[in-house]
């Protein structure tokens, strides 16, 4: 059988930085079902084949139009459709309209979704009538097993993690419990334009950048997070050797300078990272890192800190979420605010920059918890705060809380921002936004001191010994720009190639 997997437009309010990149999970499917030699494979990634945005309102969109979607499928033959939900904001409902369009088009062809939000609500996607099947959880093995079964291998209700129509009705079948990731392949890169990931991938270098996954699950049981209902509860890592092997692929194959790290945990187990970070140094890869998902504080160590510098990481993102000792304890985070301080001074001595979130509107949280929480997190000494609102995410013990106070209905979709006990959410959004203006002034104070500029700003963007204070006088008066001037012109007299200005 012959599957066409499509990757839908970004549709998304959200840091494009956070949301771009070749989509994983997809990538992970079709690498599976290419291995089984039964089925066909090919993909129609309509958000790695963008030229360029659209906005709809407040929405930025980033992909093919439905229209340009539509006349490349009728350019291929399949037997089946697969499309994956990754949930940005508004992009279910435009992936339902696409599905809905898809099955007028081609009348008869099943449509199979999957990804975070269809395992999250796939009552309401059934419901709509637009899809055919969903895949729950994990998709490299139901997917699989679906297929057969539709080829006559096999019994519908024998495969776990699917969602189907039998006699009028909407059957599921819950999961299984995570899989041995250790024998997947890695994802099927090659058949996803991953020249147009790699160059247009927003990053704060001039490099070629890349996405890995090198584990699953999370084993901690945060009251906003939803992971569990994705991966389960147990934690998997693949091993040290293989993700370095992986790395090297990138570097090698698609002359990667730059790997993400996407785990939802990357530190659960020390040795391993340790392990990885080792791989990377001995092999000689001279490549960043970075880990947009965030570090967990309390499994991170100043040592570890130091290895994984030296192993390229370029930044740290932490997850401090909140600066209230009692909205701590609520979302499970055991996080010791002194200790945040000083691995905050360690990665500023380690020439590296430190961000976290912090997530405002708990829904019990009133203007004191709110004021102690801002207060907190700008006296640790980030460089940057990013201040969110809460999300009840549907099945998550957030969720329920904001049912159990009256402020939610059980089955009512979550539009953000969220009313409180304390707050409408406009209300929120207006404290937010006075949270973010007073990180702007800090950082922008923090800018102009001497460590900032001998410390950081520009160990960051250049490294020229015995030119320090030439170079500082062209940050203060140009930024970056100038900077990358200055040094081609210092080069040209020291008779050196000029390249670009690259950070050390």
């Amino acid at each position: 059988m012959k599957i066409l997997l499509i990757n839908p437009p970004l549709v998304t309010t959200q840091n494009l930085w956070m949301s771009y990149g070749e989509p994983l999970g997809l990538a992970y499917v079709a690498a599976a079902l290419e291995a089984t030699g039964r089925h066909q494979v090919e993909v129609l990634d309509a958000m790695g084949l963008a030229t360029r945005f659209a906005t709809r309102g407040e929405y930025s969109v980033f992909g093919l139009t439905e229209d340009e979607i539509l006349r490349r499928m009728r350019a291929t033959r399949f037997d089946a459709i697969g499309i994956t939900v990754v949930r940005m904001d508004s992009e279910a409902e435009q992936v339902t309209a696409l599905c809905a369009m898809m099955s007028r088009e081609f009348p008869g062809v099943p449509i199979i979704a999957g990804g975070p939000d269809v395992t999250l609500e796939w009552a309401s996607y059934m419901k709509l009538g637009t899809i055919d099947y969903a895949i729950l959880g994990e998709g490299e093995v139901p997917i699989v097993q679906l297929l057969d079964s539709l080829e006559g291998r096999g019994d519908l209700g024998d495969i776990k993690g699917i969602c189907y129509r039998k006699d009028g009705a909407v059957k599921m079948v819950p999961p299984g419990p995570g899989g041995d990731i250790t024998t997947l392949p890695w994802p099927a890169r090659h058949l996803f334009p991953m020249d147009a990931y790699l160059r247009n991938k927003p990053t704060n270098r001039r490099t070629r950048a890349a996405s890995i996954l090198t584990s699953r699950a999370c084993p901690f049981s945060c009251a906003f997070c939803s992971s569990v209902e994705i991966w389960g509860r147990k934690w998997r890592g693949r091993s040290a050797k293989d993700v370095v092997d992986e790395i090297e692929h990138l570097v090698k194959a698609y002359d990667v300078g730059e790997v993400h790290i996407f785990d939802d945990n990357f530190l659960v187990d020390r040795k391993r990272v340790e392990a990885i970070a080792d791989g990377i140094i001995e092999r000689g890869l001279k490549i960043a890192l970075h880990i947009p998902a965030g570090l967990m504080m309390w499994l991170l160590s100043v040592e570890l800190l130091g290895k994984l510098k030296r192993a390229g990481l370029i930044s740290v993102q932490v997850q401090l979420e909140s600066g209230n000792p009692e909205t701590l304890e609520y979302i499970d985070k055991n996080i010791d605010i002194s200790k945040a301080k000083d691995l905050v001074a360690a990665a500023h001595a380690l020439r590296l920059a430190v961000k976290t979130n912090v997530i405002l509107g708990f829904y019990f949280e009133d203007r004191a918890a709110i004021a102690e929480s801002v207060r907190v997190a700008e006296s640790i000494g980030f460089d940057k705060v990013d201040y969110i609102l809460a999300m009840p995410k549907p099945r998550t013990r957030m969720h329920h809380d904001w049912v159990k106070a009256g402020l939610l209905g059980e089955d009512e979709p979550v539009v953000m921002p969220v009313d409180t006990l304390h707050f409408k959410g406009h209300e929120l959004e207006a404290l937010r936004a006075d949270a973010q203006r007073l990180n702007t002034r800090h950082r922008l104070e923090r800018l102009i001191t001497p460590r900032t500029l001998f410390g950081y700003l520009i160990p960051k963007y250049v490294y020229e010994p015995g030119n320090a204070l030439w170079l500082t006088q062209r940050v203060v008066r140009g930024g970056r720009q100038k900077v990358a001037q200055a040094v081609r012109s210092l080069r040209r007299r020291r008779g050196e190639a000029a390249g670009p200005a690259t950070r050390g």
